[in-house]
């Protein structure tokens, strides 16, 4: 995978960000879709060019979209970041092999956490809250593909190394360690800057990236989270009171963990060994 992969996955996440934040508006805004309608609705091919276009010239100067450019163009960055970042990671895990048949269930197994999440993160970006549904379902079929492949491995019905990462003990293990320690970690704050939404989005992730995977991608999110949040406190010049979307931190953390995870771990590991016996 190249610098031009990179380049295209980064461009293929932009337009997915805008797409979320149309549809997202669109179901959930009112005035967004009447202002919409009253247009005649959107034709194709101004949809093409909103999608493909940048979010920062005059296409999307429809009246619906007055007073959203700032977000819009946020969620196309972040789309964009994201992505990119998802092709370093594939890219340094897998190299030129990410093209073999084993390795593309993989990515696309993985591809479909960063859409998701994706998604998941517009949406918070938007309304700073989390669409339970959505999440309940994309977490409820994962939980179900993730059973059924580990019932066909455990019976010999599937033992193809395509499979080798998915429908593990791992797996299972790193969606029940991570939604049970959130939902733990909401008892103890009693649901303060934390809910229901942050346990199964975090169950969701355990469940993708699987034992240590999951562990170390709440590490990576914490030190994520504790860098934007420190940037965005002095932007504001304020600590207390600062609201962060906690979705998308959720999401660079997972494309990172994806290819780095497993270095990121040794690098830990190996560090606290040398400070246990300095």
């Amino acid at each position: 995978m190249n610098i031009f992969s990179v380049i295209l996955f980064a461009f293929i996440g932009s337009c997915l960000g805008k797409l979320f934040f149309a549809y997202i508006e669109f179901e959930n805004n009112i005035d967004f879709r009447k202002k919409l309608l009253e247009a005649g609705g959107i034709p194709w091919r101004y949809l093409l060019l909103f999608i493909c276009t940048p979010a920062s010239t005059t296409i999307v100067d429809h009246s619906a979209f007055k007073g959203k450019r700032s977000l819009l163009i946020l969620t196309e960055i972040f789309g964009a970041i994201s992505n990119g970042l998802f092709a370093l990671s594939i890219a340094y895990l897998y190299g030129d092999s990410v093209l073999d048949s084993s390795y593309l269930v993989h990515f696309f197994f993985f591809y479909f956490g960063l859409v998701s999440l994706l998604y998941l993160s517009v949406y918070d970006l938007i309304y700073l809250a989390i669409p339970i549904k959505f999440t309940m379902r994309i977490l409820f079929a994962s939980v179900v593909i993730q059973i059924i492949i580990f019932t066909f491995k455990t019976i010999g019905i599937l033992n193809s190394e395509i499979f080798s990462s998915i429908g593990t003990i791992g797996n299972i293990a790193g969606f029940l360690i991570l939604y049970l320690g959130t939902f733990g970690l909401i008892l103890i704050t009693k649901e303060e800057g934390i809910g229901a939404g942050d346990a199964d989005i975090n169950g969701f992730v355990g469940l993708m990236l699987s034992i240590p995977g999951g562990i170390v991608f709440m590490f990576v999110t914490v030190f994520v989270g504790s860098i934007v949040g420190l940037v965005y406190a002095g932007i504001l010049r304020k600590i207390k009171g600062v609201i962060i979307p906690m979705v998308p931190l959720i999401c660079i953390g997972y494309t990172i963990t994806i290819g780095f995870g497993e270095n990121l771990l040794k690098l830990v590991t190996t560090t606290a060994l040398i400070d246990l016996f300095i």
